[in-house]
Order: structure tokens, then sequence, then C-alpha cells
């Protein structure tokens, strides 16, 4: 049964990046602390989409050169410019998650990452970056020519490229893995965690803030709105805001890595479409356009379309042309890059009421989650919460390394045990029943829960082979029919009825 709480001293509702990262270390003090979440997981919003680079010096001004490229501004004042708040937070948070890699068990993968360059121009604003990166202690970039990106790179193609600048210090996580990470050692200290619970209304009551959601009303004495693309809709229920959200179409492949790729490798070929190709900690590679230059509508489309993955699958072609990119593919996905129509350049954090905080971020937002979860900390201080440390305070959370990935005599020790460990049930990824098992007992309870946890699906096969018994495994740990079980929450089932043969046995697949 849900956990359920009805009065909390602080209550963040969105359980993203930004959102975990606060529960986590708010957990480290003597105080009440909740967080709400409308998705039956923690991280199943934007930021399962995401791309999940740590920026380092030479994305974190990259990223200001989307505006430069179509020549509309001068290069050399605009990346000279003072940090954003988004930049700042990200200098701070980027540490944060090198030192919680070992203490979270969760995997950073350090890439490194090579940006190209058409021409003279675009070379001297890579001069100009790395001479703002190394003001701020980013000391290791370096410019290349094309024979030294085909060292680093054999197999891109330099012909129409006149060089690059290289940073060997980016890191890629998997956000959905953080976000459970962060949450799961946030519940190990006394933190709430509810999900499947959707604000519905928020009322200012003397004292204390009431907000309704669809499993009853919880009273706050401190409310923040950490609700990624949707956290417009949570501060309009509190006052009438004078900004909205314009959102980017960011569209991307999951190809399959048969050493085709090292690094990171970034180019903007036209204004307004940064392209991107990520090698991932779990061994595959993400690519595609950062950010289309039309604007989404509508926050809920995530339909991929023929004439976006036809664009896109140019990207790894130009990029790499001697690969079947084609038959590397393995999926795609859509989600979106959120910037707000106050300041498009930055996030918001502000109190537009006594108690209630609104942290409106936009991309980058994953290093800065870090750093940014440290300034709530010192925000609501301010405000009069004590915040006393406990001496109990657990760091570290278990270790959920994959079965396979253990020394043999542990896995052989473990079968020994338990012969369910050595029932194979992925096998692309090696997941095995009794992780599917742990999984679920854990409190996953959609098959996508499941996958990030145990990676089952996430393999070449995408589920083709596993699907069918990891739900009967979810079936006899949950006691529920295979029909009821969800790939992610809402309407999102796997299965529709029961076939003829099995029916007729009384059973159901």
């Amino acid at each position: 049964m849900e956990e359920r709480v009805t009065e909390t001293q602080v209550l963040i509702i969105g359980g993203g990046i930004t959102g975990t990262a606060l529960v986590r270390e708010l957990s480290k003090y003597k105080v009440d602390v909740c967080l709400v979440e409308k998705e039956p997981a923690v991280g199943f919003g934007i930021s399962k989409g995401t791309q999940g680079v740590l920026h380092g010096g030479l994305s974190l001004f990259s990223s200001r050169l989307v505006k430069w490229f179509d020549r509309s501004i001068d290069v050399a004042t605009y990346i000279k410019t003072p940090l954003h708040l988004k930049e700042k937070f990200n200098i701070i948070g980027r540490p944060i998650f090198l030192e919680l890699e070992s203490k979270l068990n969760v995997k950073i993968k350090k890439t490194g990452i090579i940006q190209f360059a058409y021409d003279k121009a675009e070379m001297r604003a890579f001069e100009i970056i790395k001479e703002k990166a190394e003001e701020l202690g980013f000391t290791d970039i370096v410019l290349l020519d094309r024979n030294q990106i085909r060292d680093l790179e054999p197999g891109i193609d330099m012909s129409k490229r006149v060089g690059g600048i290289y940073d060997p210090n980016d890191y890629v996580i998997v956000v959905p893995e953080w976000c459970m990470a962060f949450a799961d050692n946030a519940k190990q200290n006394g933190a709430h965690v509810l999900v499947n619970t959707e604000v519905t209304g928020i009322e200012e009551k003397k004292g204390y803030w009431l907000v309704k959601t669809n499993n009853g009303p919880i009273k706050a004495e401190f409310v923040i709105n950490a609700a990624g693309v949707h956290s417009d809709e949570i501060a309009a229920m509190v006052e009438k805001i004078d900004w909205a959200y314009v959102l980017f179409d960011h569209t991307f492949f999951v190809l399959e890595n048969k050493g085709y790729l090292k690094h990171m490798i970034f180019e903007m070929p036209v204004p307004f479409e940064p392209c991107l190709m990520i090698p991932t900690p779990d061994g595959n590679i993400l690519g595609g356009v950062t950010m289309y230059q039309h604007k989404i509508e509508e926050k809920n489309d995530f339909l991929t379309t023929r004439q976006g993955l036809e664009h896109i699958i140019k990207i790894p072609e130009s990029f790499i042309p001697d690969v079947p990119w084609r038959k590397a593919i393995m999926r795609s996905f859509r989600a979106y890059l959120m910037f707000n129509t106050r300041d498009m350049d930055d996030m918001l954090l502000y109190w537009p009421r006594e108690r209630f905080l609104n942290m409106i971020t936009c991309a980058p937002g994953i290093a800065p989650s870090a750093g940014l979860a440290l300034e709530v900390v010192k925000m609501l201080r301010d405000k009069g919460l004590d915040l006393t440390e406990k001496s109990d305070f657990n760091p570290y959370r278990e270790d959920p390394r994959g079965f396979i990935d253990l020394p043999t005599e542990i896995k052989n020790a473990k079968i020994e045990a338990n012969p369910a460990y050595g029932h194979i049930v992925c096998r692309c990824e090696k997941g095995t029943e009794q992780e599917v098992r742990n999984a679920v007992r854990a409190g996953a309870r959609t098959l996508d829960e499941v996958k990030f946890r145990v990676r089952t699906g996430m393999g070449r096969c995408q589920g083709g082979f596993c699907t069918s018994r990891v739900l009967q495994i979810m079936s006899e740990e949950m006691g529920v029919s295979p029909l009821e079980i969800k790939l992610k929450g809402g309407n999102s089932y796997i299965l529709k009825q029961e076939t003829k043969e099995l029916r007729a046995k009384g059973e159901a697949v």
C-alpha cells in the first residue's frame, strides 16, 4: 500500500532531477519533507527524455553559440557576458554528481566532447570559449586541426570541417537512474516520496499551504514548485504568472555502438539546430537534433514522425558516413527543451508568495540540479525553516549493480542460494529473473520502472524477447493479471485481452 502523508513541513512538487536532488539534500536535516510526483515513478517526466550531459567548460559555453550561429550578434560579446544562474549552478553541481557516483552507485561515463568548426569564424569562437572556460578553471580544453580530430575519432568525416575544439572532461549520465537513486537515498533517510500523486489545486491558508491532490490534501509549511514542464501550471495555481514556457522539439535515435564512437561529438550546421551524438553509460549512442527551430505547443505530444526521423538520421550519417546507421537504430524518442518567456537565457528562482518557491528550470538543467538544491536549502533557512543536520544521515545507497557485472564467485554463490539469479530473462542485457523480482519488491509497478532498474528491454531487441517473461514475473509478484500492468502509467497497458487458447485454460498472457 502506498505511503500517505497529510501534513509535512516542506512539500516538493515534481519528481524529476531537480525535485529528487532537492529531496535528498533536505533529507540530511531534521525536517519532515515530502515529494509528490504525478507519474508512477520519479524521473518519468521531462527528465526521462534529456541528453544526460553534465556540462563542462566547453559544452557549458557552446550552448551560447546556438544564438550566435546566424551571426546576428557579436560572438565575443555574447560568450563573455556574465554567467547565468543555470551556469553558476552547473559549475557548483557538476562536481557533486561526480562525488556521488560511488555513494549512490549510479553510473557516470566520461566521454569528453569534440565540437567541429566549418570555417575560421567558428574556430575564432572556439578560441573565445577556451579563454572564458580557462578563467573558470576548465584548463584542459584544446583546439584541434583535422588530423588531430581523426586521431581521436578515426571514422569522422573531416572533408568539410576545418578543425574543432576538445574538452576531455565531459560526462554523461542516465537521468532517470539518478532520479531513482536520489529518491531511494532520501527515503532511506526518512523523506516521503509519493508517486501517482497529481496536484489539482493549491490554497493559501493562515500560516500554511493546503495542496490538493488526487490522493487527498496535504498541509505544508513550505511548498517548492519543481514540476518541470508543468511548473507553469503549478505556479498559476498560486498567482497570475507573467511568463510562459517555450518548448523546442528534442528528438533522438538510440543506436548500437559497435566501437563506432568514443567521444561525444557536437556541431551546429544550421542556426538553432545543434547536432549531437553521445556515447551513453550503457554502451549505446544517442544521436539527433537537440533543438529544432520550430516550437511545440502541446506538452503531451511525444509522438515521433517520419519526417522528423528522416531529418535526424542524416546526423550520424554526416558524422561517420561509413557506418550502416539505419541498421543500428534500436529506438527513437521525442522530448522537449524548455525556456521561459521572462528570461529565455536562464532559469527563474523566486518566491511569488510567502513560503512558496518557484524553481523554473531550463536547459541545461541536469548538473545545475545539485547546485540548485544547495541554494534552495539556504533560501529555506533564510525564510526561517529550522534546518538542523542529522547525525545519522546515510549518504550511501545499496549497490544496485546488475548480477551479470558481479565477480564470478559472487554470482555462483548467489545462484546456489537462489537459482532465480541463474535464470536469464533479458538476453541482450543479461537481466535475471531475481533482479526483476527485486525491482518489483523495491516498488517498481510499471514495465519502464523495471527497465531502468534492471535494463530489461534496453538492448538490441528492445524487449522483443523478454517482455512477456517480465510481465509474467511482475504479475506473480504484484498479485495482478498481466492485463493490468502498464508500460509507464496512464492508459499505457501492454496487453489488451487474453488469447483464445489461454482463455480456455483460465490463464492470461
